[in-house]
């Protein structure tokens, strides 16, 4: 008859389940460091939320407008501007002793908010053409609007798309 071999000391379910309950548990040091100071304190990692922190450096820093920093585990300066990134952050911290999450305060727009956005209007659609039409203006000449109020609506996305050349040409076109 086959005989297990005696279960070792500790061996057993998986511990994977407890684990995760004492991280929902567990806490973790704050510190956010700007305008030549410091804060800290400690939090349930669970209930960390961009939001309050957020709240902690309005409170604290009076600064209106900021961004937040932290070193990854690559010693990458990585922004946080969301509680999954957030939490990503909190889950690095939770892995070292002790769980220090340390925020860097930045004053001013985070990069990405700083980048100019898209134009809010879109292109004219290009107006369907005879085949044996040529076009006129050459290759980077825009498409002849369907009707004068499309010409004026999309006028200020052709003159912040167009070179300048396309562009003193399609000006001085007579309408």
């Amino acid at each position: 008859e086959p005989r297990e071999p005696p279960e070792k000391e500790g061996s057993g379910p998986d511990p994977a389940p407890e684990q995760e309950s004492q991280n929902k548990m567990a806490t973790v040091i704050v510190k956010i460091s700007g305008n030549n100071q410091t804060r800290r304190w400690t939090a349930r990692a669970d209930h960390l939320t961009f939001a309050s922190i957020q709240k902690r450096v309005a409170d604290n820093f009076q600064t209106p407008k900021f961004y937040l920093t932290y070193k990854d585990d690559e010693d990458d300066d990585i922004n946080v501007s969301t509680d999954e990134e957030l939490q990503e952050a909190v889950s690095l911290a939770l892995k070292t002793e002790p769980a220090v999450l340390r925020l860097k305060l930045v004053e001013g727009l985070s990069p990405a908010a700083a980048r100019p956005s898209p134009p809010t209007t879109s292109p004219p659609p290009a107006a369907p053409s005879a085949p044996d039409a040529a076009p006129q203006g050459g290759a980077n000449a825009p498409p002849a609007p369907a009707e004068p109020s499309q010409s004026r609506q999309s006028e200020s996305w052709w003159v912040s798309h167009m070179p300048s050349h396309t562009l003193k040409r399609r000006l001085s076109v007579p309408s």
